[in-house]
């Protein structure tokens, strides 16, 4: 199970919004390169 949660966090690559939120690459396409808020 740890195993897989290192994988998955390495697959992503994550970001940061301006306001301090954490988004991962593959999130950040579908919202349109938009910080959810």
């Amino acid at each position: 199970m740890l195993k897989k949660f290192y994988v998955l966090l390495f697959f992503f690559e994550y970001l940061q919004c301006h306001n301090g939120h954490t988004l991962c690459s593959a999130c950040k396409s579908r919202v349109h390169n938009r910080c959810p808020t």
